[in-house]
């Protein structure tokens, strides 16, 4: 061996060989093998000094820590050196803090959690789609400058929604946000009904669009978080960081193509038929394309 090492002390190891065979390019796996005899793992000399236990509890000012501190003499393994009886080692006390410095901690004029940017998600915004109808689901993310949790104040309440600009749209925060999970991003999901048009979607204003209905809106600190979302029209808005269209009419047949050329086709031959349209659309049962023909085209 180059190198090779066991760092975990203890008894009965045994190692096994397997032969490789190289075949001018490669080493390839052989069925020959073999193991070797017993042998026992020592502790070695002492190394270094390891903390097994951290201290829980302690803070400045004379106060004794919650769990004390465990530390151990441990060999190049880390296995802990239980018979030394010659190694000498040095502990240095260091004075409380609060014995030579006095340290005043008030958040009282932190500045609370503000919404610093809303956008749609990258998922949307990667779509080379800008026209969205009925069926549709739009993803929209708003970002706070700090960590924010939610909290439910009554039973299967009402979730937080932003107000959006079609008539009676909003965009509801996803159900499965776990509540008092810090997160500087909520997120939030559109569902476009029947009836929903608007040819740039933002919300409704920046002042009052982010509702928290029965939920609060918390920092780490209990504090709520600001709800002002940014100016409309600003590059950290929403309508910013995409132009999109919702639209309340039925998706419309933009083009039929074929997969063949012009010419004359008889029994037996297939002609694929696309058809596409001015949205995504999503097929249910089996559709059928009528033809100036005797049979129509099926799906």
């Amino acid at each position: 061996f180059f190198f090779f090492a066991i760092d975990k002390a203890g008894y009965g190891y045994r190692l096994k060989y397997e032969f490789l065979q190289f075949d001018g390019a490669s080493l390839e796996e052989t069925s020959i093998g073999t193991i070797g005899a017993y042998f026992n793992v020592d502790i070695g000399p002492p190394h270094r000094l390891s903390i097994l236990q951290h201290t829980s509890g302690g803070w400045a000012g004379n106060q004794p820590f919650h769990i004390q501190p465990k530390v151990a003499l441990v060999d190049a393994g880390g296995n802990v050196v239980s018979s030394d009886s010659t190694s000498i080692v040095t502990a240095h006390l260091t004075p409380s803090l609060a014995y030579d410095s006095k340290v005043i901690i008030n958040t009282a004029n932190d500045a609370t959690p503000s919404i610093i940017l809303a956008e749609f998600s990258q998922s949307i915004e990667e779509d080379e789609r800008t026209l969205y109808g009925p069926g549709d689901v739009i993803h929209i993310d708003v970002i706070f400058d700090q960590e924010v949790a939610i909290f439910p104040s009554v039973d299967n309440g009402t979730l937080p929604r932003l107000m959006l600009n079609a008539a009676g749209a909003y965009a509801e925060l996803v159900d499965e946000t776990p509540h008092g999970l810090l997160s500087s991003k909520l997120c939030f999901e559109y569902l476009v009904q029947e009836g929903h048009s608007q040819l740039e979607l933002d919300y409704l204003s920046s002042e009052t669009s982010l509702v928290p209905n029965d939920y609060t809106i918390e920092d780490a600190f209990g504090r709520n978080a600001n709800l002002v979302l940014p100016a409309l029209g600003l590059g950290s808005s929403l309508s910013a960081s995409k132009k999109i269209e919702i639209s309340h009419k039925r998706p419309t047949i933009t083009n039929i193509d074929v997969d063949v050329p012009s010419g004359e086709y008889g029994a037996g031959q297939v002609i694929n038929f696309s058809v596409s349209f001015d949205r995504q659309v999503v097929v249910s049962g089996i559709p059928l394309l009528p033809l100036n023909a005797p049979m129509p085209a099926t799906y």
